[in-house]
């Protein structure tokens, strides 16, 4: 329906902005991290648009890249995942985490989302792994999961252990290389 749009940014709330585009604001609910790159109010901005329609209720959903998108459209094609879980995914997790930890099998690294529990966590590993290029087997372990947790055992929250392993690559390394790594990263 409507692919994106260019406008003058009105307002800024948490999850929510208004842009004014040909006269007409138009109301859109985002990823926190949306608001965070967008320029001040009163300049011109693009955001890549998904309108859900429901039966009480028309919703304009807004992303800063056709990335993002795409990956809300996946969440909310898996079963018990809403347009406004799909957007906590992208608001707690950056595209490349979350996609990383679906292919790793690592459905604990999704619970970090406020409203994921291990189920619906489990499920969407489940349900995206192989639309987002893992192979085989849901396996509940594996070397990022490994160090994931090595990492929370020495003190870091799960969130912040996410964000360490974000850009840290497998490449047939040991776990033991893998986990400096990630602490390099985590600042410890």
């Amino acid at each position: 329906m409507i692919s994106f749009l260019e406008g003058e940014v009105v307002e800024k709330g948490a999850n929510r902005i208004v842009l004014a585009v040909g006269g007409v604001g138009y109301d859109l609910l985002v990823p926190t991290s949306v608001v965070s790159k967008l320029p001040p109010i009163g300049k011109t901005t693009r955001v890549h648009t998904r309108m859900v329609m429901r039966d009480d209720a028309m919703v304009l959903y807004g992303f800063s890249a056709t990335d993002e998108r795409e990956l809300f459209d996946m969440l909310t094609g898996v079963s018990g995942v809403g347009p406004k879980v799909a957007l906590s995914f992208l608001s707690a997790l950056p595209p490349d985490s979350l996609r990383r930890s679906v292919v790793a099998g690592d459905a604990e690294a999704l619970t970090v989302v406020p409203g994921v529990g291990k189920k619906v966590a489990q499920r969407v590993v489940l349900d995206l792994r192989d639309k987002l290029g893992g192979e085989g087997e849901l396996v509940a372990e594996g070397p990022l999961a490994d160090v994931r947790e090595a990492l929370v055992s020495l003190g870091l929250t799960p969130a912040e252990a996410s964000e360490a392993l974000a850009s840290v690559q497998v490449d047939d390394r040991e776990v033991e290389e893998l986990l400096r790594e990630a602490l390099q990263k985590a600042g410890r």
